[in-house]
């Protein structure tokens, strides 16, 4: 996927205050795709800024991401780790294997323009991911999540990353936001509708998505502290409610008693609309629109 423009709209918001200077590891040499109503909105956001109005005149249509990060946010040290050596990147590493610990916490910003969904060993890319930022620094993630099955081994959830970028691997997330995109070259289309989605556990329920269009989550989280990684199970929030025993509200209770006595046919009916309602970015109250 490489950087888009929904992923520099994120960066503007949370990184820009601070990242002067700052140290960035792209995971994979990425590509930048933006389109002219794109960079239009985006010249706003810099406006007076010279450098940055410099890169957006000088913009080249999938150009490697170096140039934007050193002139849009004033990085000092741009690099990149791929797992061949085909497009130049700084560090040629398998990300799901050890990783030299000379590189340990870094980075300031540990950025996935969508690597992680082709490594098949996730659970250690992942761990590696937050390894290579420093307490304090940022690990950035846009991966696939619906109607892109075969772009890559998996499609992400935000019950997935809310669980892995949480207190207990020393994280916490910052941003998680779906967009909804055209092609499953998702690239190819521009300004593309974008949601907040909130962590399940907050709600007590599975958040899932339904959508007509290729979607992608943006995961944002800030490292709090240098801790071993995955020392308690990353476990699925609404199955961690049962297993405590958990009680419905009365509530849920008395809609629970209803519904057990209506006729099957209508039973399956009503969980079906539900689902549609409470799945889709449209109407569900889990998804808020940004922009």
């Amino acid at each position: 996927m490489g950087v888009l423009y929904a992923d520099l709209r994120n960066l503007v918001e949370h990184f820009r205050p601070v990242s002067e200077g700052k140290r960035v590891l792209t995971l994979g040499r990425l590509n930048v795709f933006l389109h002219s109503n794109e960079i239009t909105s985006l010249r706003n956001l810099f406006a007076g800024d010279i450098a940055a109005l410099s890169f957006f005149d000088t913009y080249r249509w999938g150009e490697y991401s170096e140039r934007l990060f050193t002139d849009l946010f004033k990085c000092g040290t741009v690099e990149s780790m791929d797992f061949s050596s085909y497009e130049g990147a700084t560090h040629v590493q398998d990300i799901q294997q050890q990783i030299d610990k000379t590189l340990w916490g870094k980075y300031d910003l540990v950025f996935d323009g969508g690597t992680l969904e082709h490594v098949f060993n996730l659970p250690v890319a992942l761990a590696n991911a937050i390894r290579l930022a420093t307490v304090g620094g940022l690990v950035y993630s846009n991966s696939p999540s619906n109607n892109l099955s075969g772009h890559g081994f998996y499609q992400f959830s935000p019950e997935l990353l809310y669980r892995v970028m949480s207190r207990d691997n020393g994280m916490e997330v910052v941003l998680s936001r779906i967009g909804i995109a055209r092609f499953p070259s998702v690239e190819r289309t521009s300004k593309h509708r974008v949601y907040d989605v909130v962590d399940p556990a907050s709600v007590g329920n599975r958040v899932r998505l339904l959508s007509s269009r290729p979607a992608y989550i943006m995961c944002m989280a800030r490292k709090c502290a240098e801790i071993e990684l995955f020392e308690k199970p990353v476990l699925q929030s609404d199955y961690g409610r049962k297993w405590r025993g958990a009680k419905l509200s009365g509530k849920r209770q008395k809609a629970r008693y209803i519904f057990d006595r209506l006729p099957a046919l209508l039973q399956h009916l009503v969980v079906g609309f539900w689902e549609v309602y409470e799945t889709s970015p449209l109407t569900s109250p889990f998804y808020h629109r940004v922009w």
